[in-house]
């Protein structure tokens, strides 16, 4: 992740879906509590890419994600923009989680590459 979470930047997220993943739906990205959903079903042809063991790949404005349902690999990379009013960041670290089908699939607190903090103030006269 990179840049503050106003700012331009970027979070990338890789990931392996393993055996204790039953089932697979919507994915949700969720940055210091601030969520960025991807509506896997209602992209054309997903279902049947999910059953065919297919690849998958989707490109919006705020980011990519993709998918290769044969070896489990997947790749979600989000424009830092795309989260509406985020958490700021406590001690240089963020909370990250990745949600599939609604269920929690990892939750972790990182620490980015680098980022750039703001501070606002006004002097006051007296």
């Amino acid at each position: 992740m990179k840049h503050g979470f106003s700012g331009p930047g970027k979070v990338t997220v890789k990931g392996r879906l393993t055996d204790q993943v039953r089932s697979i739906g919507d994915v949700s990205l969720v940055l210091s509590e601030s969520r960025k959903d991807y509506k896997l079903m209602n992209m054309p042809n997903f279902i049947q890419n999910v059953e065919e063991k297919q690849p998958f790949f989707h490109q919006d404005a705020t980011g990519t994600l993709a998918a290769n349902l044969g070896t489990g690999h997947w790749t979600i990379t989000a424009n830092t923009d795309a989260f509406p009013n985020p958490r700021p960041m406590y001690h240089g670290e963020a909370e990250l989680k990745v949600k599939i089908g609604g269920k929690d699939y990892l939750s972790a607190y990182i620490h980015p590459d680098n980022y750039v903090i703001i501070l606002w103030h006004e002097l006051l006269n007296c």
